[in-house]
């Protein structure tokens, strides 16, 4: 349901905007003579401002929907491939047991280093 009625306001969004702009020029010409004459132009103004925010805040979540669905659509595809052709992550284990021993080994050659170089100075 929510689906359909995000595709109906994809569909409305650009009526909306024209209603906006339409009303604004309506509003601004009742509005005529407060504005010597020239109401009608900033009613039209007002609304066009009116559409580009609030048509363009829904067209930009509109637009959200939309990658989302594709993303989703893609891990979906990626998750039902075969696992021997998907690389899992590897945490822990003994690889990961000798990478860390390697590195601990490492730091006590750096800080032997260190301190024969602090003692030789």
């Amino acid at each position: 349901m929510n689906g359909f009625l995000a595709s109906i306001l994809g569909f409305l969004n650009a009526f909306i905007a024209l209603f906006l702009i339409i009303g604004g020029g309506a509003v601004g010409l009742q509005l005529d003579d407060k504005f010597s004459g020239g109401g009608l132009i900033v009613g039209l103004i007002i609304g066009v401002v009116l559409a580009v925010i609030i048509c363009g805040v829904l067209a930009i979540f509109i637009s959200m929907r939309r990658e989302l669905m594709v993303i989703r659509r893609l891990l979906e595809e990626r998750l039902s491939e075969p696992s021997e052709n998907r690389r899992e992550p590897f945490f822990g284990g003994d690889e990961t047991k000798e990478a860390a021993d390697k590195i601990e080994r490492q730091i006590d050659q750096l800080k032997k280093l260190r301190s024969e170089k602090e003692n030789s100075e």
